[in-house]
């Protein structure tokens, strides 16, 4: 018997149901990730542009990515148990 089967007490279905809960997770993590490096990423890339007309769509695009990529990572983190 695996550490898996102990800890979902050998239910197929919810073995299954969190395999999947946990893929779409890590999924969601890798996205939020990636906006949030993206957000910071546009400003240190050698070839960013510095025209001042650019500079207001970089900072709301930063902030946009930012804020939707922390989001992201929030709402992805593990569920607290119910196990009282």
């Amino acid at each position: 018997m695996t550490v898996a089967n102990l800890l979902m007490r050998a239910d197929p279905e919810r073995e299954t149901e969190m395999n999947a809960d946990m893929i779409a997770r890590w999924f969601v993590r890798l996205v939020g990730l990636s906006l949030v490096v993206a957000s910071l990423g546009m400003w240190v890339a050698p070839n960013a542009t510095t025209l001042p007309e650019l500079m207001m769509i970089k900072l709301c695009a930063s902030f946009f990515f930012a804020l939707t990529g922390g989001y992201l990572l929030y709402f992805a983190r593990t569920p607290k148990s119910s196990r009282g």
